[in-house]
This record gives C-alpha cells, sequence and structure tokens, in this order.
C-alpha cells in the first residue's frame, strides 16, 4: 500500500529469537509485535486524526509509545546497598496522574521531531525504539535483575509489566480513536497480566479486597480496564458497581 510506514521498515525481532526467562519479557515483545502489523496497516493520513485522548493525535499517541519503548532502553542494572526496596507496580503508577502532562508534551515533542524530517513516519521511528530496547533487554538477559528506571529501582520484571499495560491501554485507546478500523489485536496473555495488574492495584487500595474484587467481576474487561484508567467518562449515569464508586479510576 503506497505510502504505508510498513514498506521496508525493520520488523521487530521476533520473541522467540531472543534468550530470556522472563514471561514479561515474553509478552511485552509479543504484544508489540501484535500491535506494530496492526499500525503498518494504517493509512498516513489516520496518523493526523484525533484520537480518544483529549488533546492527542494518533501520532501523538503512537509517539508516545516510542517512549515507552525508549524508557526500556534506558534501563541498567543497579546494586541496592542501603536497604532501599525496589518499587512495586503499584508505586510506580501511582506518579502517572501527577506527570500526564509531562508524558503528553514528550509524546508531541516526539512527533513534531519527526514531522520535521522528510519522508520520516513516526511508525519507522517506533520500529527503531524497539530495536533499541530488544537490544536492552538482551544485554540485561533473562535473570530479573534490579534496574533504575526514571522513578527509582525496580525488579526488572515489574517494570515490563508496566510496559505491557501501556501497549494494552494504548491498543483501546487506538480503537476508539480509529473506530472504521478492526481492532488492534490484544494477545491473551496480555491481557491476562494486565487484569491481573489492575485487580491486584485494586485490592490494594480496597478497604473490603474481597467486595472489591466481586464487583469487579461483574465489569467486561473493557469495561474495567476503561473504568481503572479514567478512560469511562464522568457521566453520572456510570452503571459501575457502586463498591468501586470510590475506587476507580486507578491511574
Amino acid at each position: 500500500m503506497e505510502g504505508r510506514a510498513g514498506a521496508g521498515a525493520p520488523r521487530p525481532t521476533c520473541p522467540t529469537e531472543r534468550l530470556t526467562v522472563l514471561q514479561s519479557d515474553l509478552i511485552y515483545l509479543a504484544q508489540f509485535e501484535a500491535l506494530s502489523v496492526w499500525l503498518d496497516a494504517l493509512e498516513p493520513g489516520d496518523l493526523e486524526q484525533p484520537s480518544s485522548l483529549p488533546g492527542w493525535s494518533v501520532g501523538e499517541l503512537i509517539a508516545h509509545l516510542c517512549g515507552t519503548a525508549g524508557s526500556i532502553s534506558a534501563l541498567r542494572p543497579v546494586d541496592i546497598h542501603d536497604g532501599t526496596e525496589p518499587l512495586t507496580v503499584s508505586e510506580y503508577v501511582a506518579g502517572y496522574r501527577a506527570s500526564a502532562e509531562d508524558i503528553a508534551d514528550l509524546a508531541r515533542q516526539i512527533a513534531q521531531e519527526e514531522s520535521l524530517q522528510p519522508g520520516v513516519d513516526i511508525r519507522k521511528t517506533l520500529h527503531t525504539a524497539h530495536q533499541q530496547a530488544v537490544a536492552a533487554l538482551d544485554r540485561l538477559g533473562g535473570a530479573d535483575l534490579v534496574v533504575a528506571t526514571r522513578r527509582g529501582p525496580m525488579l526488572l520484571s515489574s517494570f515490563l509489566d508496566t510496559r505491557v499495560l501501556e501497549l494494552v491501554v494504548h491498543s483501546l485507546d487506538l480503537h476508539r480513536s480509529l473506530p472504521g478500523h478492526p481492532a488492534p489485536p490484544v494477545l491473551s496473555s496480555a491481557w491476562s497480566r494486565v487484569l491481573t495488574l489492575l485487580r491486584e492495584l485494586l485490592t490494594e487500595r480496597a478497604d473490603d479486597p474481597a467486595a472489591a474484587l466481586a464487583a469487579a467481576s461483574t465489569m467486561s474487561r473493557d469495561e474495567f480496564v476503561a473504568a481503572a484508567t479514567g478512560r469511562a467518562g464522568d457521566d453520572p449515569t456510570d452503571d459501575r458497581p457502586l463498591a468501586l464508586t470510590a475506587l476507580l479510576p486507578l491511574l
């Protein structure tokens, strides 16, 4: 298809070609591959469409995924000798809301820089960023090391879980942004990991974890993820379970 970024773009490394034992590593790589194929089928004009995230275009949403890959490339092992505990997933994602504007500004900066280069498509930039992320994971090997992230030290597996969360949530954003296209594929392993993470966050914050989980189980997975990540809107007629009203969104 003329104008598609996929033509001539480097393809991400197949997950089965990597030497790793981390399940979160494999899930991230496989979900990225699935989303990448879907993105390559978009027309250039699709990237200019407004996304379901207020103030973001589809291209800027893809630029944000470049930042997600870049955060993996920046990982380095770190030794903790002062008794500091690695961040949990809950502690890491707790910073999302406070840094929302900075995250959006970075995505727009990446998209703007790429738009100034003739013939450069943000999807090619994403492929390159992913290749660099894969190289970084290769260097880290298959052990669950403590790594330095932008918010503090964290187990590699826990950090990669947050990257899987990013891929799944933004796949759903892309589907809402481009309803005329088939939905981006979300692998069952990625769905399972994200639902597990969000339910763990829910039980950590609930006074009655059992009641919260029971209430969440009455929602479809799409409804729960949308509500948990602040994408369900502020409609007062929202029919989410009463037990979850004060707990959602989680991020």
